[in-house]
């Protein structure tokens, strides 16, 4: 049973080593604060909660109540990330962008603080993330039970 969350944590920590080569790939540097950061290709919550429904339907079955529960998890999950925290990333930017601007102009004295803008994920983001949940998972189910 301990395959249940040794898979999807194994699935997190492949998509967040995933993220800091994209991010190498891109910009020629190793940042490694992307291992524990949010957005970005792929997303990581979508491969954790894609794998573990998928662990709990090849153990317990599609009719089970575990399988109803991690399903519906894993739609709030990757609804969250492609919808809402998307949603803040885009606010941080503009609130980013009036700070400067307020400092520009010697409004207000506001400490040097820059929220992360790149918080939720593209479709896109999330559909990779969920193929790389399923294909963990189909590809090490077997190694544990």
């Amino acid at each position: 049973m301990y395959h249940l969350i040794i898979i999807p944590i194994i699935t997190i920590v492949v998509s967040q080593s995933i993220k800091i080569i994209t991010e190498f790939a891109e910009k020629k540097s190793w940042d490694m604060s992307r291992f524990n950061g949010y957005g970005g290709m792929p997303s990581s919550h979508t491969a954790f909660v894609i794998a573990l429904t998928m662990e709990v339907w090849q153990t317990e079955g599609a009719n089970s109540t575990a399988f109803a529960l991690a399903l519906g998890l894993t739609l709030i999950v990757i609804r969250d990330a492609v919808g809402f925290r998307r949603y803040l990333g885009r606010h941080s930017q503009v609130i980013n962008v009036l700070i400067q601007k307020i400092k520009q102009k010697k409004i207000l004295d506001i400490e040097d603080t820059k929220l992360q803008e790149n918080l939720g994920h593209r479709p896109v983001e999330a559909l990779v993330g969920a193929i790389i949940g399923v294909a963990l998972s189909i590809i090490l189910h077997p190694f544990f039970v």
